[in-house]
């Protein structure tokens, strides 16, 4: 594991419950606030554009193995609030994505982090069937 992810388990092992838990008891509203004041002003300056990915990627893989390290299922929503919440700490601009597939109901929704267009850790061909909400649920930086 590449040592930003390394880095990124630790406050992921406790990012992942806690919006698990906000999400499940006080709804997506309250998670993404709760998001956007743990996002605070990032720690590190911005981060350049040719490094943005490379660092998004290696901070999803961290979120990703915290998760699955856990007693617990963390689903998508979850994972990228996390994945943002670190990324916007690391000055890197990110969105929170959440979309359906049509073909699979109301109720199949599925939630990515978006840096630069592409979403990070995610098969495109999967992602490529969403039907995306027209904006982001977090934008690219709290303000």
């Amino acid at each position: 594991m590449p040592t930003r992810s390394k880095l990124v388990f630790v406050p992921a092992l406790v990012l992942n419950p806690l919006f698990r838990v906000v999400v499940k008891r006080k709804g997506i509203k309250s998670a993404t606030a709760l998001a956007l004041r743990f996002a605070g002003q990032p720690v590190v300056g911005s981060t350049k554009p040719a490094e943005a990915l490379p660092i998004a990627r290696q901070v999803v893989l961290g979120v990703r193995a915290a998760a699955g390290a856990l007693p617990l299922e963390v689903v998508c929503l979850p994972r990228s609030l996390t994945a943002w919440t670190i990324l916007n700490r690391l000055g890197v601009d990110s969105s929170l994505r959440v979309g359906m597939d049509p073909s699979a109901g109301l109720r199949t929704a599925h939630a990515w982090v978006e840096v630069d267009g592409e979403a990070v850790g995610e098969i495109p061909t999967h992602i490529a069937q969403m039907a995306d909400f027209a904006e982001p649920i977090l934008g690219t930086r709290a303000p």
